[in-house]
Formats: structure tokens, sequence, C-alpha cells
């Protein structure tokens, strides 16, 4: 290949508006196929009580701890003070009351739990220790 071939070639390689297929902005459905977009809009999973719910009647609470599998859970009070403390079996919840602020929950496994927020699946926890606030959005 002679040196002007090369250049060429490198020219078509780097125009990039060839190579931009979707350029939909992130966090828009343009541009995904049928089946993500479908996926994206479904709604999400509601809580399901699997065992026994400890904490708050549901009509005061908006976050909902669900086990996954065995773990134990703490949930303390800004001053430290314990709240609550189990090892969980998988599929037994806890509700988190609203009147308490700055409550957090320490887990020995942040994926044995899943997050409801409001009844709806929001994934599992992001750490071993977090303030439910965060949680709540």
């Amino acid at each position: 290949m002679t040196m002007e071939a090369g250049l060429r070639a490198c020219r078509v390689m780097t125009d990039w508006a060839a190579w931009a297929p979707n350029t939909a902005p992130l966090g828009s459905k343009a541009g995904l196929g049928a089946s993500a977009a479908a996926a994206a809009d479904a709604p999400k999973p509601a809580f399901e009580p699997k065992g026994a719910v400890f904490g708050a009647q549901a009509a005061q609470s908006v976050i909902t701890l669900q086990a996954r599998k065995p773990a134990s859970i703490v949930i303390r009070g800004p001053d430290g003070s314990v709240y609550f403390a189990r090892q969980m079996a998988a599929g037994q919840a806890y509700r988190a009351p609203m009147v308490v602020k700055g409550l957090i929950v320490d887990v020995s496994d942040p994926l044995a739990f899943d997050v409801y927020a409001n009844g709806a699946l929001e994934g599992q926890l992001p750490s071993t220790q977090t303030p439910l606030a965060k949680l709540a959005g």
C-alpha cells in the first residue's frame, strides 16, 4: 500500500459522522431495539411479601428492604442507637418508618437485599452502610 492510499484509508476511518449510528442523548430510548425499549418501559416489580415483614406498617413506610438470601441487617439511628437488628431469612422484609429521620441500614451483604421504594423494586443496596434517605430518592 502506498503512503497516499494509507492516508486516504485513515481519513475514511476517522469520518466520525459515519461511525455514529446512534446519536440519541444518554437516557433517551431513541435508537434502542424494540425489545430493549419495551424492557425500559416495563413496570418495575412490586413488593410481594414472601415471609415475615418487620418494622412499620405499609402506610407509614416508603422504603422496604427484602432479603434475597440469609443475611444480617441492623437499622441505626443518627446517634448510633439500634432500632432493629436481625438475621433475616430469604423472603423476610423490613419496612423503614417515615417518621424517624437519619436512619442508616448496615448489612452483611448489600446484594442480599432488594430495595423497594413506594412498593416498586429499585435494585439492591449500594453498600454495606447506607442512609435510608438516600434510598428514598
